[in-house]
Formats: C-alpha cells, structure tokens, sequence
C-alpha cells in the first residue's frame, strides 16, 4: 500500500488548512464554509480504513434481511412486487471479490447503492401494506433492525471502538427513528 493513504492525505489537507487558513479568515460565510468542509475531510479520515468493511458488512445484512423478509411475506400471502426479487439477486451476486477486482471499493459502493434504491422502494410499500394488515408489523420491526445495524455501523466506523449499542438506542430515541411514519 502506497503511503500516504487517502485517509493521511485528507488528514493532512484538513489540519494543514485548519492551522493556516482558517485562523487568518474573517467571520462570515466563506470562514462557514471552510468549517464545513473541514468537517467532512476529518469524517472521510476518520472512516477511510473502515468504509470497505463496513460497506461489506451491510450489503450482506441488507441481502440477508431482505431475503428473509419477502420470503416471509410471501408465506403470509402478500404478493411481492416483481421488481424486487431480480434486483435483491443482482444485489446478492454484485458484492465484489477484491482478489478480482482492481475498483473494488468503487464496485461496493455501487453495489451499496443499488440495495439502498431497493430499500427506498421496499420502505413504503411495506409501510403501506402494514396499513392494510398490521398484523404484518414485526416485518417493518425487522426493517427498523436493520436500520438500526447499519446507522450502528456506519457510527462506528466514524467515530471508532467507543460507540456503543445503548449509545444508539438512546439517539434512535432522541431523534424519533425508532417510531414508525404515521
């Protein structure tokens, strides 16, 4: 591996900039702006070395629980859209194997964002079907669990080893995610 890596390089940039420049601007929104900035380059340096594993990690959860979701709901009787059982296929057989590919991370990434275009589809018509049959509500339970694992993760990898489980219950709380939509 070539040194620096993108982490240092971006660590470099944003301390290198928080020291040089951002001490001589004025307030005003240009000085805002280089906050924000600064911001994201530490959250890019902070997670550089996790974001493979942790894109990983979800994409196996996200095709797993999917998975066991539709399948189950189509032993209740629901009839699941079309779409989405060729696309949680495709999702499944695109997790990229870094002994063959030189864009490994760049084939995660893409594969990530195919699954989470599947769950923004897969969201609303279970909400609305729970409408119909709330009896069906422990699946949209399971959705709001895998949810939870992936915000966990991704927090994780942000902030490292000091997150802990009950940390995110207590912002899940906070924030009103762990509610259902109305």
């Amino acid at each position: 591996m070539l040194k620096p890596t993108i982490g240092d390089l971006v660590g470099n940039i944003s301390r290198s900039l928080r020291a040089g420049v951002l001490e001589e601007l004025p307030e005003g929104g240009a000085r805002r702006q280089l906050k924000a900035a600064l911001h994201a380059l530490d959250r890019v340096e902070r997670c550089w070395k996790e974001l493979g594993q942790m894109l990983f990690e979800d994409h196996r959860d996200i095709v797993a629980t999917l998975r066991d979701m539709l399948a189950g709901l189509e032993t209740e009787g629901i009839v699941v859209p079309e779409s989405f059982h060729p696309r949680l296929r495709a999702a499944a057989d695109e997790v990229p194997d870094p002994a063959r590919s030189r864009h490994f991370l760049a084939a995660q990434i893409d594969a990530h964002e195919d699954l989470q275009a599947l769950l923004l589809e897969i969201d609303p018509w279970l909400r609305g079907l729970i409408k119909e049959r709330a009896e069906l509500e422990s699946y949209l339970e399971d959705l709001g669990l895998l949810y939870r694992r992936m915000v966990a993760r991704e927090l994780a990898a942000m902030k490292g080893d000091d997150f802990t489980a009950e940390e995110l219950d207590q912002l899940m709380r906070a924030t009103g995610a762990d509610r259902p939509e109305e």
